[in-house]
């Protein structure tokens, strides 16, 4: 089953803010396949994406917007 077919739009967009530019990416389906949803997902590049102990406010820190497949319907807290 691909990530489409599981809800995802099968593309991450990676924005840098002290460059100007953007690129986009294609999760590694094996990864996808142990995250549930958004929170999921942006743990996952969080922690893959960060040193420990970066400044909260530097532009070496990821800031990351994601949503989960339930955003946008009726289900409850989605």
């Amino acid at each position: 089953m691909s990530l489409r077919d599981r809800g995802y739009a099968d593309n991450v967009l990676r924005v840098n803010l002290t460059k100007g530019t953007w690129t986009t990416e294609r999760p590694d389906p094996e990864v996808m396949k142990m995250l549930l949803g958004g929170k999921g997902l942006g743990a996952y590049y969080l922690y893959k994406g960060s040193e420990p102990l970066v400044d909260p406010f530097s532009p070496e820190n990821p800031f990351i917007f994601v949503v989960g497949p339930l955003t946008g319907t009726n289900a409850p807290t989605a």
